[in-house]
Formats: structure tokens, sequence, C-alpha cells
């Protein structure tokens, strides 16, 4: 059987390598559309940092959840299942915030944070998988692999 990764995140990738299975990347696209009225330096500032400062806002002092679908095709048959984590973030103060964004780190994250990173430092909580939080949970692909 040949496991098909269909995302180019680095860090879904790390996490199959590390938890031992072999695979190939073969990523979707994702909607990154420019808003009507957006100059280019904007739609890449606001992809990259604008959104973050919000997102990270957002989440100060507050549990979210992180849910986190995983299908696996075998011939005709899928298996699917989705992963839920709350993660409970302390209260960030703006400059806390300014320096994160300012970090780089959350560009490329869904959700403008990475657990595994700097942000680590403001996670007051986790219920659920560590590895679905990054972006891809190990148990849960592992089971629908063996079933």
């Amino acid at each position: 059987m040949t496991i098909v990764l269909a995302s180019a995140s680095p860090r879904r990738a790390e996490l199959l390598r590390a938890a031992g299975f072999a695979f190939v990347v073969d990523p979707v696209d994702i909607d990154e559309s420019v808003l009507p009225g957006e100059t280019p330096h904007a739609h890449v500032r606001r992809l990259a940092r604008a959104d973050a400062a919000a997102m990270l806002g957002a989440l100060s002092g507050r549990v979210h959840h992180v849910y986190t679908a995983v299908a696996v095709a075998d011939g005709g048959s899928v298996r699917d299942d989705v992963d839920i984590s709350a993660v409970t973030f302390a209260s960030m103060a703006p400059d806390d915030i300014a320096a994160y964004v300012a970090s780089g780190e959350p560009g490329d994250k869904a959700g403008a944070y990475a657990i595994q990173g700097w942000a680590a430092r403001f996670i007051e909580r986790l219920e659920g998988s560590y590895s679905g939080v990054v972006g891809l949970p190990v148990a849960v692909v592992h089971r629908l692999l063996i079933s």
C-alpha cells in the first residue's frame, strides 16, 4: 500500500517520517485568493503577518479546539476520522503577540502558531493529540491504516 500525504506541510511529513511511515507527497491546492481591491503587498502581508496577530489576539486567554481530519483511501474504500484537541492559551500581552509574529514562526501555520515552537511558552494546557495540533494525528493515521 502507498501512503499519499495530500499536503505540502513539512511538519506533517516530518511527523509521518518520525513515526516510521513510508509515503509520497502529493499536495492539494489551497485557495489563497486575493481579496477584491487588495494590492499584492497587502495580500502577502495579510497572509503572512496581519492575520496572525489578529488570530493570536483571539486565542489569547482562551481554549480553542483544533480539528484535524484524516482520510485513508485503499482501492475503492475510504476510511476517515476527525481528531479533536483542546488547546488552552495563556493571556498574551500585545507585546508578546507582536514579538511572536515578528519571529516569523506564525507565517505558514494554520491558527498562526506552532505548538512545537516558540508558541509552546503560551500553551497552558493540551487535551488531545499533540501531533494532531502540529498537523497530523499520527495515532489516527496508524489506526486507519491497520483497520
